[in-house]
This record gives structure tokens, sequence and C-alpha cells, in this order.
């Protein structure tokens, strides 16, 4: 018998579903502005491995901008993240 879905399991599942469709939408738009301007590598890495850097940086500014405000991460309760 299949356990249900935690509250917090059922919106992280949400969040990750939607952010990977942003991930991928943010990337196209990454991806052609380097095409138009012949873009082959930076800081000689190619174009997946700034993205993740690129990501990384946007997340922790989100993260900071949030915390500065006063607004600390929720506590989930029977959540484990799966990896991708």
């Amino acid at each position: 018998m299949e356990r249900t879905k935690s509250i917090d399991e059922q919106v992280m599942d949400i969040f990750d579903k939607e952010y990977q469709k942003l991930r991928g939408k943010v990337f196209e738009q990454v991806e052609d502005l380097w095409n138009e301007n012949d873009v082959k590598e930076l800081d000689g890495k190619v174009l997946g491995e700034v993205m993740d850097e690129y990501e990384c940086y946007y997340t922790e500014l989100i993260s900071g901008q949030l915390k500065g405000a006063g607004i600390s991460p929720k506590e989930l309760e029977r959540f484990n993240p799966i990896p991708h």
C-alpha cells in the first residue's frame, strides 16, 4: 500500500515540477542569446556549466532577499527530497 504524501511533500512536488519548467525556459532563452551573439564558451566553460553557476547565484540572491525581509525557510515534516 502506497503511503499518502504529506501536504509538505505535495507542495514541494509542485515547486519541483514548476521550477523545472521555468529552468528549461530560462535555459532556452540564454541559449538563444548565446547563439545570437555567437558565444561558444564563457570563462572557458560551455553553456551548461555556466548556467549551473548562474542558477546557483540567482537562487542564493533570492534566498538572501527573502531572509533579509524576515522570511525564513519552512520546516518540512516527513519530507525527503528526491535527487535528480
